[in-house]
């Protein structure tokens, strides 16, 4: 008899004719019972239903012979089987050969008639996983390690949330903001990033993906693996294949996704090293920037400022320097009042 089998008799899994199987297998050696922590348990239960038979017990449950069954205790008998007892030898030689067969044909009755009620239980309804989520403030960065071992660094004001057990088959993560993922080979378990309408597929690789509540476009750069890129809608284009140095853009206004190869990933990577950079990037882009790695908020006097581009990259750790930096590339002013930084023309 296969331990699979028992223990889908002992779990309520298994068929009606697995079910008989089991009890007929129990009832016909004693070589059998041997292999079973509980089996005088289960004789004494098959007696019962002799008993059943003549009507001693009219209430008898089948579940109630199978409560008294572990699955544990089972599963370790089938692997070290153990010599009965005296005691529990003898209570198996004083039943009788057709005391044993008379339990079958009963347990054939008690199926027939309780079967539908004990192998069609309604199925439990499926529990919702529970998420947990893990988030970045303005002025902040950090990473974490998930469970499957793959480490996902968050940039300033973004989080990514996920369940605290993964799927058996699918790893699945949602994020809203900016994140390096380097994501755990894991065969047959794909790795799924839902963000703002997208969905990006991996095994194993590692990427950057910005997405942030108020961009216009949700973009995602390969550094190693290949990268699937799609879009969750329906009727939009099937996606595209991201490899090495490429830039995969949606936009989401006009629901449109494409792909270009780049010579240069530091704007969209220096943030993981802690500093900035821009290439023919706007001020308004700028700001935003800004405002989350450094917690302050930006102005500008003169509204057009924010259509000035800038190209530069600001290693600096002193927020100081990294004004000056931008307001001399710009042939601008600033003024810092606390957290407050105002960007003027210069006369």
């Amino acid at each position: 008899m296969q331990a699979e089998l028992l223990a889908r008799y002992l779990s309520k899994e298994c068929t009606t004719q697995e079910y008989l199987e089991v009890e007929c297998w129990l009832c016909l050696s004693e070589d059998h019972v041997e292999k079973l922590k509980t089996y005088e348990q289960l004789w004494r239960d098959s007696a019962n239903l002799v008993k059943q038979e003549d009507g001693s017990d009219s209430n008898m449950d089948w579940s109630v012979l199978q409560s008294r069954i572990e699955a544990e205790d089972l599963n370790e008998e089938m692997n070290k089987p153990k010599l009965l007892s005296s005691r529990s030898r003898t209570a198996y030689n004083n039943i009788s050969y057709f005391s044993r067969i008379a339990a079958i044909v009963t347990l054939m009755f008690l199926v027939g008639f309780y079967g539908s009620q004990f192998f069609e239980q309604p199925l439990p309804e499926e529990v919702e996983p529970v998420f947990k989520e893990i988030s970045m403030n303005k002025g902040q960065r950090g990473s974490v390690t998930l469970s499957d071992g793959t480490l996902v660094s968050l940039n300033s004001e973004s989080s990514i949330s996920l369940p605290n057990t993964f799927k058996s088959d699918v790893r699945e993560v949602y994020l809203e903001g900016e994140a390096f993922f380097e994501v755990a080979r894991m065969e047959g378990k794909p790795f799924l990033i839902y963000v703002n309408g997208t969905v990006l597929e991996v095994l194993g690789t590692s990427f950057a993906v910005r997405a942030y509540p108020d961009d216009e476009m949700v973009r995602t750069t390969v550094v190693e693996g290949l990268v699937s890129f799609r879009s969750e809608s329906d009727g939009i284009e099937e996606g595209v294949l991201l490899a090495v140095g490429d830039l995969g853009e949606f936009n989401l206004k006009q629901k449109r996704l494409s792909k270009e190869q780049v010579q240069n990933l530091a704007p969209y990577l220096s943030w993981k090293e802690g500093y900035l950079t821009f290439e023919k990037a706007t001020m308004d882009e700028v700001k935003k920037q800004l405002e989350r790695k450094y917690d302050i908020e930006v102005q500008f006097v003169e509204k057009d400022i924010e259509l000035l581009e800038l190209t530069a990259e600001l290693k600096s750790r002193s927020l100081r320097n990294v004004l000056e930096t931008i307001s001399l590339s710009l042939d601008l002013s600033f003024d810092l009042d606390q957290e407050v930084v105002e960007f003027k023309k210069l006369p």
